[in-house]
């Protein structure tokens, strides 16, 4: 097994960090503005943005990061350690107040994934994967393990898609 504990803290913590802050704007009246046509922007998008750059900046310092509220980085993204940020996936939902939104943290070593965290903050849960090893949910302090589906008949599969 991989240890890619401290990551998984650090990510972890960061997300949680980023949900309580954007849960102060979802409660408040906040302003919209547009990066393109169809895709909107809150404060919410930039400061969970800063909180979770800033906070991957300070404690893997050699890492590249690559986040949707921040300019793309230089050099190539296929060799090293590269994180992957959506600091609020469902701008749409969060502007909309229907709660399904969330924020999403990767970790690729080599362009292979290693760990994804994705935080829910509306009902405080918190998924943790671990590529080929584990899953798992937090939700009211409890930790419950989470196992994929094997099917053998791809007919029977669900796929969802936002």
């Amino acid at each position: 097994m991989t240890d890619l504990s401290h990551e998984i803290e650090i990510a972890s913590t960061l997300a949680r960090r980023a949900g309580e802050v954007m849960m102060k704007i979802y409660q408040e009246d906040f302003a919209v503005a547009y990066k393109d046509i169809n895709d909107p922007v809150t404060q919410a998008d930039q400061q969970a943005n800063a909180i979770i750059v800033d906070g991957l900046h300070t404690h893997f310092t050699q890492d590249t990061i690559v986040a949707e509220e921040s300019p793309l980085p230089a050099g190539a993204l296929t060799k090293g350690r590269v994180w992957y940020v959506d600091p609020l996936d469902g701008t749409k939902e969060f502007i909309s107040r229907n709660g399904e939104f969330s924020i999403m943290i990767g970790l690729t070593i080599d362009a292979r994934s290693k760990l994804g965290v994705v935080y829910w903050p509306t009902r405080d849960c918190l998924y943790v994967g671990l590529t080929d090893e584990a899953a798992w949910v937090e939700h009211n302090g409890i930790r419950q393990s989470l196992k994929a589906l094997q099917s053998q008949h791809p007919p029977n599969i669900s796929l969802v898609a936002s």
